[in-house]
């Protein structure tokens, strides 16, 4: 496991340092490397051992594995203990650090936390309202493929929340959640076909989009909307609609 730590990370400072300073010769990479593995493989190890207790629902011990390796600055156990502190698994429920976790992991480019960070700010759960950042969080997120938060920028961009209303990136961001099987971007972009927001009005898309949904939520309150605008199509239509969804398959992101 060290060997293949150490050579991935060996490619990827070399690419840095080379970008920035030139040409290293491998043997200092390698003694700068053996350096940090020694202090970098404790914290992963902490990490995994975290992560197999979260499993069986050890939350103790991995609220301690998983506290350690991220006051050690490891970004996924910075995420996991914000989670953890979100859920109130382990240690009481606390958004204000469920929040803080979540940033620093997000600081360093974790995805998941990125959108996190996002609803946190949406949602005034442990930190102040603000609308701004969580757009800017959530487009980190979005941009990187993350369905969640690509269907969360893309009811920003609809309702107005720390951006101008702009019905056309909403619908884009919701046909990229779409496309990736998130059952309530599906909604969303059949909503902007029924009634033409952001796209042309298009009812055997929006019948496709729908039908999608509610393959995943049959039991949603929104089942609806599925026979109401069956009303306004033609038997044609609705065959085509029906091919539509059979024929759908999910993109693998961005």
């Amino acid at each position: 496991m060290l060997s293949h730590v150490l050579f991935t990370a060996t490619r990827e400072l070399n690419l840095r340092v080379r970008a920035r300073w030139g040409s290293v010769p491998p043997v200092v990479l390698v003694c700068w490397l053996l350096v940090l593995g020694c202090i970098a493989t404790p914290v992963q190890a902490g990490f995994v051992e975290g992560r197999d207790a979260y499993a069986i629902g050890d939350y103790a011990t991995a609220y301690a594995e998983f506290r350690d390796a991220a006051e050690r600055g490891h970004a996924a156990s910075q995420y996991h203990l914000g989670m953890m502190y979100y859920r109130s698994q382990g240690v009481k429920k606390d958004h204000a650090e469920a929040a803080r976790w979540y940033r620093k992991a997000a600081e360093q480019g974790h995805v998941k936390a990125q959108y996190w960070i996002g609803v946190m700010y949406r949602r005034a759960w442990g930190v102040k309202r603000d609308y701004a950042e969580a757009v800017r969080w959530y487009r980190k997120a979005a941009e990187r493929g993350h369905a969640g938060a690509q269907n969360s920028l893309g009811y920003m961009y609809r309702n107005e929340k720390g951006v101008a209303r702009d019905e056309v990136e909403a619908a884009k961001w919701y046909r990229k959640a779409a496309d990736q099987g998130h059952a309530t971007g599906q909604l969303n972009l059949g909503m902007m076909y029924r009634f033409g927001r952001g796209v042309p009005e298009n009812k055997v898309e929006a019948h496709k989009w729908f039908s999608l949904f509610l393959a995943q939520k049959p039991d949603s309150q929104q089942a609806w909307v599925l026979g109401e605008l069956e009303q306004y199509m033609t038997q044609m239509e609705i065959v085509e609609a029906k091919e539509r969804a059979r024929n759908w398959r999910p993109s693998a992101g961005k």
